[in-house]
């Protein structure tokens, strides 16, 4: 807990400023190579053990292959402290900007998720924001532009942890947690803020851990 001086305020009646956020020039004429790395989540036992040089290794021979613009870590990053910050010590030995969001296991296995989070602001080629404070940890904004102009958005979210639910017939279960509605708000403030400042739509990517309801009703 604690920190809140690490979050921002946010306020949906305020106008966008694109400069708030972080931005990356890509090579013009060339793609922008995003590499996406999910659920390592290894524990501190596992981390220095056969599970963490495969990971190590793999993760590294991705890199070297794919030369990534920017790396995306999309929750389960790790299990617990040490792993953590072995994770933090690997992506920062490849010189190249990454964008982590949480996961529901971030935060548990470990000091705290503020920790967590406090470390990942810290890491020098680490774009991690905590975000607007009342909705997580680590919502965040990335732009891409080419030559100056804004070419695509990369919108991070937290999808939280666990959480209850209570069924039509009153019974209450556990389950995974979702976007909350006030990062909803955010996101479309955000998107019609960048659209405007833009004088177009433009082209974004969202990266959150725990996929949203509609793809359940979609999949019953």
């Amino acid at each position: 807990g604690g920190g809140k001086e690490n979050f921002d305020y946010w306020d949906a009646e305020e106008k966008f400023c694109i400069e708030d956020y972080a931005t990356i020039e890509k090579t013009p004429g060339e793609d922008f190579v995003v590499l996406n790395i999910t659920d390592v989540q290894l524990n501190d036992d596992e981390v220095y053990g056969d599970a963490g040089i495969y990971s190590n290794e793999l993760i590294t021979k991705m890199v070297e292959e794919y030369q990534p613009d920017l790396i995306t870590l999309s929750g389960d990053n790790s299990w617990c402290t040490m792993g953590y910050l072995e994770l933090i010590e690997l992506m920062e030995s490849f010189d190249i900007p990454w964008a982590p969001i949480m996961g529901n296991h971030d935060g548990q296995g470990c000091i705290s998720e503020y920790w967590v989070c406090y470390n990942l602001a810290a890491a020098e080629n680490c774009l991690f924001e905590f975000g607007p404070d009342g909705m997580g940890y680590g919502n965040y904004i990335i732009n891409v532009t080419e030559e100056g102009k804004l070419v695509h958005t990369f919108y991070m979210m937290d999808t939280h942890d666990n959480a209850e639910f209570t069924l039509e017939d009153g019974t209450v279960v556990d389950g995974y947690d979702h976007l909350w509605p006030q990062q909803l708000e955010w996101y479309e403030w955000a998107v019609n803020g960048i659209a405007e400042e833009a004088g177009y739509v433009v082209p974004s990517t969202a990266v959150f851990h725990i996929p949203v309801y509609e793809i359940h009703e979609a999949w019953d």
